[in-house]
């Protein structure tokens, strides 16, 4: 069984680089190696109810996720946000203190949002944003195991449980489906790996650099027929604009 150390040599990829990720990191990862996870599950059973409780409050106010492209029906995959790479959704945390207490104990959390699937929806197979973290999913509330509803990545099918997290490397090829009558949600967290902790701004400004891009094209189709080369000079535009204050992160 491989662990964190047989990945110390690993170096940050990003979606911008182009290519396919062609690193060390598995597709899925054993959630028994991280001690986070076990008490993070223990106390599933009040995190489910609160969480819950600010779904009902939402009602029908879940966002879409910004990439429409994605989802086999249009608004087909929504979520709400609590952290979103490094930030603070104070509007969410506020509303939900419980949620946000459960989710900040999670070691090197930079991200975490709701989920939401619907029914007889897929997600297109797309690459991650980087390889610098761990995507973890925490099952809520799954309408049917494997294989009605579950994930793939790098060519490797899976389910979700309720109540347990599974891990994987957001670099590979991956898609979800929900081949069911109900909708399907779930928690997903982004954890940076713990050799990456010390370039965690650096990691984070890229992201946020990378998806202001992408918002950016989906405004504005022409930017995504650009050389590479302008998009580049776009997107390190945007990541000295947040790294300056001059522009804030826009949740997905």
């Amino acid at each position: 069984m491989s662990s964190e150390k047989d990945y110390l040599d690993e170096k940050p990829w990003y979606s911008y680089m182009g290519g396919v990720y062609k690193g060390k990191y598995p597709a899925y990862f054993n959630p028994a190696d991280y001690d986070w996870v076990k008490q993070s599950e223990a106390e599933f059973g009040p995190f489910k109810i609160a969480l819950e409780k600010y779904l009902n409050q939402l009602g029908d106010n879940l966002q879409p996720y910004f990439l429409r492209t994605l989802p086999s029906k249009p608004g087909g995959w929504k979520i709400t946000t609590f952290y979103f790479w490094g930030k603070r959704v104070n509007e969410s945390c506020d509303a939900a203190p419980e949620v946000e207490a459960y989710l900040k104990k999670i070691p090197g959390l930079l991200s975490a949002s709701v989920s939401w699937l619907d029914p007889q929806t897929n997600i297109a197979p797309h690459y991650g944003d980087s390889n610098a973290m761990f995507r973890c999913h925490l099952g809520i509330s799954i309408p049917e195991p494997f294989p009605a509803c579950g994930l793939e990545v790098n060519g490797e099918k899976r389910g979700w449980e309720e109540g347990k997290w599974l891990l994987f490397c957001d670099a590979h090829y991956h898609s979800a489906w929900n081949n069911t009558d109900k909708p399907r949600y779930i928690i997903i967290a982004d954890v940076i790996h713990p050799h990456f902790e010390k370039r965690r701004r650096e990691i984070c400004m890229n992201v946020h650099s990378l998806l202001r891009l992408q918002q950016i094209e989906m405004r504005h189709a022409f930017v995504s027929k650009l050389p590479g080369k302008v998009r580049g000079i776009i997107r390190r535009i945007c990541k000295l604009g947040f790294e300056m204050g001059l522009l804030q992160p826009r949740q997905r």
